[in-house]
């Protein structure tokens, strides 16, 4: 298994005026391989606006690959900035087509994300199966 985040190459991002940043821009947030029933992994994210502006940032799942049955695999992903704020709790594969909307950030503001994936206790131990997806990070300046 192996699930990236990715905004461009230069691990910066711009949509308009509204520039971001992702902590963890084109490296793998997990690569789990043998993952025994009930285990999970855990990683973190920080997006950062480093723009002068306001801008709302949505995040996509993109990419997506499983050779698990439904519910064989599970992902949260949670937004923990002081509180914790879950924001998806599903199959991988499942994230609304239309993204999740983190907010509104401010000039200078961060915020961290935790993706949790789990292995189902009842998982069938199988050879050569697993899930791959992409998670994007797109900004727009707010008006």
């Amino acid at each position: 298994m192996d699930i990236a985040s990715r905004a461009t190459p230069t691990n910066i991002f711009s949509l308009g005026p509204l520039i971001a940043m992702n902590s963890d821009n084109g490296f793998g947030l997990f690569t789990g391989t043998e993952l025994i029933a009930g285990e999970k992994l855990q990683a973190e994210v920080m997006i950062s606006n480093i723009a002068l502006h306001a801008g709302k940032v949505i995040l996509y799942e993109k990419r997506v690959t499983t050779s698990l049955a439904p519910g064989e695999m599970t992902l949260t992903i949670d937004e923990f900035n002081g509180v914790n704020n879950r924001l998806y709790a599903g199959d991988i594969g499942s994230l609304p087509e239309a993204g999740i909307l983190l907010g509104e950030y401010k000039s200078g503001e961060e915020r961290s994300y935790r993706f949790t994936v789990t292995l189902a206790k009842e998982a069938k131990p199988r050879k050569r199966r697993g899930a791959v997806a992409a998670y994007e990070w797109a900004a727009d300046r707010m008006p």
